[in-house]
Order: C-alpha cells, then sequence, then structure tokens
C-alpha cells in the first residue's frame, strides 16, 4: 500500500455510486503502511521527516474519506430493500449490512405499518383482479434511469428510478423501457392460498 493507490482507492469510491471493489485486506494493508510511515518519522529529521508527516495526515485523511464514502453507500443499499445481498462489500461492511436491514425493517413496520395497511379494494387491484390492471405492468428496473416525464390519464408526471426497484407502471411506460432493456416484466404468482405473493405484491409501488 502507498498513498497514490489509497487516492486512487478514494476517487474511484467518490466517482461512482455503486461499492467498488476492493481487497478484502484493505484496512489491514493501510494500517500496515500508516504505522510503517510512522516508524520512519520516528527516526527522521528535517525535509523528509516534514515531507513524511505530511504524508502521513494525507493518508489519515485518506482513509477517512474511503470508510464514510463506503459507509454511506451500505447505508443507502439498506434502506432500499434488495432481495439480495449486494456485490463489493467487505466482511464488516456486510455485518453494517445485515444489522441496518433488520433495524430500519423493524423500524419500518412500526412507523409505517399503521399508515401503509391496505384495505381489500387496494388488494384487489395489485393482484390484478380489477380490470383496470390491464392497463399497467410490475417491471423490475436493471439499471439507474434518469429522471424521464411520462403521461398518464392525459396528465404529465416526473418518473425517477433506480437499479433494482420493483414497480407497477403503466403499461405503455413499462413496455417502452422493457424494449430499451433497462427493465424486465414481472410475473408475480398469485391464487387465494398464496400469501407470500400476496405479500410482495401488496409492498410495489404503483406510480401512475
Amino acid at each position: 500500500m502507498d498513498l497514490g493507490k489509497l487516492w486512487r482507492f478514494v476517487d474511484d469510491e467518490r466517482s461512482s455510486s455503486t461499492l467498488q471493489r476492493l481487497p478484502a485486506s484493505v484496512y489491514d494493508e493501510i494500517r500496515r503502511y500508516i504505522h510503517e510511515l510512522e516508524g520512519e518519522i520516528r527516526e527522521l529529521e528535517g525535509k523528509r521527516r516534514m515531507y513524511l508527516e505530511d504524508e502521513l495526515r494525507t493518508a489519515r485523511i485518506k482513509v477517512e474519506e474511503l470508510f464514510e464514502k463506503r459507509i454511506f453507500k451500505v447505508a443507502g443499499l439498506a434502506s432500499s430493500r434488495l432481495k439480495q445481498m449486494p456485490e463489493n462489500l467487505l466482511p464488516h461492511e456486510e455485518d453494517l449490512y445485515k444489522d441496518l436491514v433488520e433495524r430500519i425493517e423493524a423500524l419500518r413496520g412500526r412507523v409505517l405499518g399503521p399508515i401503509l395497511r391496505k384495505g381489500e379494494d387496494e388488494k384487489s387491484f395489485i393482484r390484478g383482479d380489477d380490470s383496470i390492471m390491464d392497463n399497467f405492468t410490475i417491471v423490475r428496473v436493471l439499471k439507474d434511469i434518469p429522471v424521464f416525464m411520462g403521461v398518464y390519464n392525459g396528465k404529465s408526471r416526473e418518473y425517477s428510478l433506480k437499479k433494482e426497484d420493483i414497480v407497477i407502471l403503466p403499461r405503455s411506460h413499462a413496455e417502452g423501457l422493457c424494449k430499451k432493456k433497462v427493465a424486465i416484466e414481472v410475473e408475480i404468482p398469485g391464487g387465494e392460498d398464496d400469501e407470500d405473493a400476496e405479500r410482495d405484491q401488496d409492498a410495489l409501488p404503483v406510480l401512475q
């Protein structure tokens, strides 16, 4: 590990919205690098010592920046209700992710459960028992999509979709996204006895 490599790690993390792949031992390598700098500084005087002290200060700033940027992304992933474990998590980040997901879901249930509890009419709509569902399609978003304007019932509105979102869209918009290969249609099994499917469908946001 050296300062140039640490800079590259930080720059890569800063320039991307997703977690970048890092060696599992990256923080151990940084720790050894900083300890070596500290040891050299204790044995030096003059300009060389000043140079290494400046390098040490910069390294400490950069490792903290790397940590904070990655933790910020982990927190965002934990709140996005992904169906699978995100990629490129370091071991301690994976532990944090699991803990945050559990805490966020528990809090979501306490705060939003009483507010968002759906009645039978809403369940019928989501499950497709009503003919209005013919105008909608359930899709899974494959990549972040910039905000775009759409029209539904003669009214224009903005749509903002992120990778791994699963939403119900007006059929015309859903078909357009699928043709561009930025989304795929999702079929969720139904049935009166399929409680898991019902819960999944109840959770889908309807974007009109």
